[in-house]
């Protein structure tokens, strides 16, 4: 919806259920019948599952009453700018991009829009500052990408920004 696409077949999985193990297939019905005529078999292990199915209805519910997109979006971008606005002020080549819900952090410039600029980004030196980050109580992912939930708040990311200060000091002394 964000950009405008409407795919043939889309797949959906645990985030529609809050977490719980869940995926999704969904497309024209001209392609889903199949499935109801026997054509195309589709079987698995937690197929109709009561417990997964509740999380969804639960989730689903969450989502309309309380849509947290616009919340996410906001602490997002506080998230990004305050990096890079830390990155800055310690003189780190820091590369923050992509959603504010879901984004990349890499050492190095960009923007990184392929393979070959991602590569380019210092992975060894990313290592060093994820592990800074770490021992000053924001854990990251290894590979770079950073999640935003709708568990967070302003003070979350007030407490990561005060964090990631001290980390991005430690790492570029």
């Amino acid at each position: 919806e964000r950009y405008g696409v409407i795919p043939d077949l889309a797949t959906y999985g645990k985030a529609m259920a809050g977490g719980w193990p869940v995926a999704a297939l969904a497309g024209p019905a001209e392609l889903m019948e199949r499935f109801g005529t026997g054509e195309v078999n589709h079987s698995g292990t937690f197929n109709a599952s009561v417990m997964a199915s509740a999380a969804i209805v639960a989730t689903l519910r969450v989502l309309r009453d309380e849509p947290p997109y616009e919340r996410i979006t906001t602490l997002g971008t506080m998230l990004k700018e305050g990096l890079s606005d830390l990155a800055h002020r310690h003189s780190v080549e820091l590369n923050v991009q992509g959603l504010p819900m879901g984004f990349h952090v890499g050492i190095g410039s960009g923007p990184v829009t392929n393979l070959e600029e991602l590569e380019r980004l210092d992975s060894d030196a990313y290592q060093g500052l994820a592990t800074s980050l770490i021992s000053n109580g924001v854990w990251v992912a290894g590979r770079g990408i950073w999640y935003m939930s709708a568990a967070h708040d302003e003070s979350d990311i007030e407490a990561t920004l005060e964090r990631a200060d001290r980390a991005l000091g430690e790492f570029a002394s």
